[in-house]
């Protein structure tokens, strides 16, 4: 999955990103930065995580590893914060959902 900032809002510097949902099985949720691993979280039950941190690019990769998952459901809140961008940020701006299953 690739997450984009919101179209028109100039130069990225950040990126914050909050995971939550339930897995039946296990996970591996990465993020990536240029085709390589930048932050990885290995998820299985009840999951909740953020990323956050610089970030320079308008796009994310989000990588999806299941194993042995047999149902589920993660949503992803994210926000790429730019210079035109409101300066303190509390609230996530976009929603990205994942439905788990078996693959």
């Amino acid at each position: 999955m690739v997450l984009k900032k919101q179209a028109g809002r100039g130069p990225v510097y950040s990126i914050a990103l909050r995971g939550s949902g339930a897995i039946d099985g296990e996970v591996t949720i990465s993020l990536m930065l240029n085709g390589s691993v930048y932050k990885v979280e290995h998820l299985t039950g009840t999951v909740s995580f953020v990323w956050a941190g610089d970030w320079y690019s308008d796009t994310a990769g989000v990588r999806y590893e299941p194993k042995a998952v047999m149902s589920g459901k993660v949503v992803l809140e994210y926000a790429f914060h730019t210079l035109e961008s409101e300066s303190a940020i509390n609230a996530l701006q976009r929603t990205a959902s994942l439905s788990l299953g078996r693959r």
